[in-house]
């Protein structure tokens, strides 16, 4: 489907008629859409919180002032606030997806969340049980976040790392990595290898190749 990149300004003026805000807004619409599927619908961006991230350390490093809105957390309380005792599917489904949104920003549960999230299909007490930590340590670190300094300079770092069959169910080693721009960290991952690894050499090498793509 073709799509047409739309872009949408809208100048605020004060008393004088000076030109005090620029606002900008950018939207797709498609117009091939077929009769009867998607005709009368529109589309918008929706941008990867890696490049959200970048664009914020490029604010910071170049001091620039960006007003953030329609943020809502009141999800993330909910889930804290709620006292999950049975072992319902649902229910776990719904904690690891929100986990799972919340690692854009929180790297220190990325390694345990997507431990959990590999039994979703055969869920125990002892699954919930683990889940129920992490929301455990978010409710006492809820204040702690990414931070992004202005003198850190900008240069582009990375670092990966691999255990060697570390997960107990398939021997399959997990890969690491991070970027920095300076010393804004942009970019982490945490994925279980597709591949066996025979040695650990391999496994790191695998890990190095996945972070420097």
């Amino acid at each position: 489907m073709q799509e047409e990149l739309l872009q949408f300004k809208r100048l605020d003026h004060d008393e004088e008629n000076t030109v005090i805000r620029n606002k900008t807004r950018l939207v797709m619409r498609g117009y091939c859409q077929e009769e009867g599927i998607d005709f009368k619908e529109s589309f918008t961006l929706v941008a990867r919180m890696k490049a959200i991230r970048i664009f914020l350390a490029y604010v910071a490093h170049k001091s620039f002032i960006v007003f953030q809105m329609d943020v809502k957390t009141a999800f993330l309380h909910g889930m804290l606030k709620e006292d999950v005792t049975s072992v319902d599917e649902t229910i776990y489904h719904s904690m690891i997806g929100a986990l799972m949104y919340l690692t854009s920003s929180r790297p220190d549960i990325v390694h345990a969340t997507c431990l959990c999230a590999r039994y979703q299909a055969k869920i125990t007490k002892k699954h919930l049980k683990e889940v129920k930590r992490i929301f455990c340590y978010l409710w006492g670190t809820i204040n702690m976040g990414l931070w992004y300094t202005k003198d850190s300079g900008f240069e582009l770092t990375g670092f990966s790392d691999a255990d060697y069959a570390g997960c107990k169910d398939t021997f399959k080693s997990t890969s690491g990595g991070t970027q920095f721009l300076g010393k804004k960290l942009v970019g982490w991952s945490l994925k279980k290898q597709d591949c066996m690894a025979l040695s650990t050499a391999e496994a790191e090498y695998v890990s190095l190749s996945a972070c420097y793509a």
